[in-house]
Parts: C-alpha cells; structure tokens; sequence
C-alpha cells in the first residue's frame, strides 16, 4: 500500500503540471521560503505581489501567496505557506491565529467548508491544527469598485520551537471543493526547516 504522503504528492503532480526543478525532482518546482521552509508549487498558480504595507522582515511573517487561474466573476482560489516568527507583529501565537481566523460550524446545518484530515494530524511531521472558516475578501484584487464576496477556507497551523507555520486554501464556496484536492497535496509537500 502507498504511504498518504506518498500518495497526495502522486496526486499533486497529476493534477497539475509543474515546472521542472532539480530540487523537486522531475516535474516538481519547490518553492524555498529563506531557512523556514520548503513547499511545491503548481503550475499555473502565480505568486501574488504585495502592493503596500510592511515588508516581511518588518512583520517578521516570511511565506508566499499563490493566486490560482482565473475563476470568472469571483475571487480567484488562493494557497498561502507563511511562517510566522515568534516576534511578528500580527498574531504573536498560533492560538491567538486559530481565535482570529475560526468559525463556529454553524448549528443550522447551513453549508460549511470541510477542514483538512492529515494522518495523526501531523503535517510535515509537526503536530497541526487543522480546521475550516467562513470568510469574506473581495471579488477583484486592487480595484476601487470590488464587492465582497464568500470565501472558504481551509487552514493547518503548525507550532514550531520558535513561532508557527500557516497553510491556507481559500476559494468562492462553489470551487472550494474542485481545488481541495490540490490543497491537500500542497499541504503533504510542506517541509519543515525549523522544528
């Protein structure tokens, strides 16, 4: 029987083609966040730029956006890896992102995203929380006349020695569940560097 990593990573590759990278191996990009981590990215999948703000030594939050192909009228599917250090000037704890960023499953049996499972709830061999939310974000990144829309969400919150690590896929409720199945194999594709 094929190992779940193994597996999600099979599936990963399959379901997107990748640029070729000599660190992934054949058909795999991995992206290096500094000495923080490592993740593979799919293709077709384009980092987002930020525009104004801190810059990341200034949050001391260190990771990458990827914006997923064009979905029509509605925001465009996201996965984000970021690390934050223990001194980030956002959510100094990976409780007090969980508090932030959850939802309560609400009791009306009203749809709700589905969280990720990871076997043992370990990713990348750490011990994570992994839950869904209900959010909203707007329909046209940088526009004047954007509208807010839905958005699930998917999250695994890893703590680390020092800080903690943040996987997200966001997504409209109706291409939450076609771009699951990519946001599982980028989860089982994260690498760890500090512990």
């Amino acid at each position: 029987m094929m190992p779940k990593a193994a597996f999600f990573t099979a599936l990963f590759c399959a379901l997107t083609p990748f640029a070729c990278s000599s660190e992934g191996g054949p058909g795999v990009k991995v992206h290096r966040e500094k000495d923080y981590f490592e993740i593979a990215l799919p293709s077709g999948w384009t980092p987002q730029e930020e525009y104004t703000g801190l810059s990341s030594d200034e949050k001391k939050i260190y990771g990458i956006t990827l914006r997923g192909p064009s979905a029509g009228a509605g925001p465009a599917a996201k996965l984000e890896a970021y690390y934050y250090a223990h001194d980030n000037v956002m959510d100094k704890t990976s409780a007090k992102f969980i508090r932030v960023h959850s939802s309560p499953v609400p009791k009306s049996g009203a749809a709700f995203p589905r969280a990720l499972k990871a076997e043992g709830d370990k990713v990348g061999g750490l011990p994570a929380k992994l839950f869904s939310s209900v959010s909203s974000g707007r329909n046209t990144a940088h526009s004047l006349d954007a509208k807010r829309t839905e958005l699930w969400e998917s999250f695994a919150v890893i703590p680390a020695k020092r800080g903690y690590y943040v996987l997200r896929y966001s997504a409209a409720p109706d291409k939450y569940e076609a771009g699951f199945p990519l946001f599982e194999a980028f989860v089982s594709s994260f690498k760890p560097l500090l512990k």
